[in-house]
């Protein structure tokens, strides 16, 4: 299975990120909503979209892409269902890159299978 992106549409403020990773990346609990698939055009008014259900979210690593923390990289693994993978009802592990931008709360995640 090679890389496959989804959108991030909602995730925790700059401050609540800091705080995370003050209190170390393996214990910060951090939520993102994850749009699996979009049920009308995205940026449209009332857009909507099927989130994809991901629990045990693990951050192993974090980088900034400047001093404002406004653009973060995070890496990690977690459990999902991805319906076009297959394990819709079977939560599998995925490993996870994300680009999130922490001044509109949206940006990419990748998941690859984690082996």
């Amino acid at each position: 299975m090679g890389p496959i992106k989804f959108d991030v549409a909602n995730g925790p403020t700059k401050e609540e990120l800091m705080a995370a990773f003050k209190c170390g990346c393996e214990k910060a609990h951090l939520e993102f909503t994850v749009v699996e698939y979009y049920t009308a055009p995205s940026g449209q008014p009332g857009d909507s979209f099927v989130e994809l259900p991901m629990s045990d979210v693990k951050i192993i690593g974090f980088s900034c892409g400047d001093r404002s923390f406004m653009q973060v990289y995070l890496r990690g693994n977690c459990k999902a269902e991805i319906c076009c993978l297959g394990s819709e009802g079977n939560p599998q592990t995925y490993g996870f890159e994300m680009y999130y931008n922490t001044k509109t709360q949206k940006g990419t995640i990748t998941f690859t299978k984690w082996s």
